[in-house]
């Protein structure tokens, strides 16, 4: 079979098939243990954050682990309209962004009153950033536009819609899962407040995905518990975005997952490989040793 729909999803690259093998094997260890084999899961996580946040141009704390786009997605329409309960209650999207953004806009018409603007595209699938300045009034919470159509391949301008929902004092976020990998994605130039990625989109298994948060959003989380944290996604002005998603998820397969993700980037076969292999390469370069406080058990 000639495969030809990586826009769908992708194999899984080679090498990250063979970065995986140690974490199934020998690097078995929980990342929210205390112990040597929780502290080497917990910096290899803390690796790959790093390398995400390199290849966005975003500061590692910035950078949430999911388990799918559609979490990444789910999180920042829901959350932002969690934290804006009875304060806003108005959204803005395109008629043509991934199911995971249009059903959860529609799950809030539905069970929280919440009213949605879903602007038109043109021909060629494009948004008028015109159109979404229209649509933005003084109860919109979120601007949810898509950085790449997954069907037409339609580039949208995200920066110039950016501007727009920044002089409203509206965050904005888009979905990035057919960008990122494929295109230099720079949160700063884009002007983004929320970011997501997906790992199987890149040649890293299904199941993983990544969501970057500027520092400032407001966003209420999703999910409480699971892990030796909780999972509090709140990164409200006076806060800093260190405070959100540091959970482990209670989850060894998620843990490896995540690790995934810069390999996949990686290996992708882009005109713009040399360069995201050449920021993350940079990160893993520049990146002060730490030290590791390892707690072990006596014996006897």
């Amino acid at each position: 079979m000639i495969y030809l729909d990586h826009n769908a999803t992708t194999p899984i690259a080679p090498e990250v098939r063979d970065a995986m093998r140690p974490y199934l094997e020998r690097e078995f260890g929980n990342p929210s243990s205390s112990h040597e084999a929780g502290v080497v899961a917990r910096t290899a996580i803390e690796r790959a954050r790093e390398e995400v946040a390199a290849l966005l141009g975003a500061e590692p704390e910035g950078v949430i682990f999911t388990g799918s786009g559609s979490e990444a997605d789910n999180l920042a329409i829901k959350g932002v309209a969690l934290a804006h309960l009875g304060e806003r209650d108005h959204m803005v999207t395109s008629a043509i962004e991934h199911p995971a953004v249009l059903a959860a806009c529609a799950y809030l018409e539905r069970r929280l009153g919440f009213r949605v603007t879903r602007v038109r595209v043109d021909g060629s699938g494009l948004v008028d950033p015109d159109d979404v300045r229209r649509a933005i009034e003084p109860r919109t919470a979120l601007v949810s536009i898509m950085r790449a159509n997954n069907e037409v391949g339609t580039l949208q301008p995200i920066a110039e819609i950016a501007q727009i929902a920044r002089e409203r004092d509206v965050p904005l976020h888009t979905d990035a899962a057919q960008a990122v990998g494929k295109l230099l994605t720079d949160v700063e130039e884009l002007g983004v407040d929320m970011l997501t990625i997906v790992g199987h989109k890149m040649g890293a298994p299904k199941g993983i995905g990544a969501f970057y948060v500027r520092t400032g959003t407001r966003l209420d989380p999703l999910i409480h518990g699971g892990g030796a944290k909780p999972l509090p996604v709140i990164a409200q002005a006076s806060r800093n975005v260190a405070k959100l998603d540091r959970s482990w998820r209670g989850n060894v397969w998620w843990f490896l997952l995540v690790l995934m993700i810069p390999l996949g980037i990686m290996s992708l076969q882009t005109q713009h490989r040399p360069t995201i292999k050449e920021r993350i390469e940079r990160t893993r370069t520049e990146r002060a040793p730490r030290k590791r406080q390892i707690y072990r058990v006596p014996r006897g």
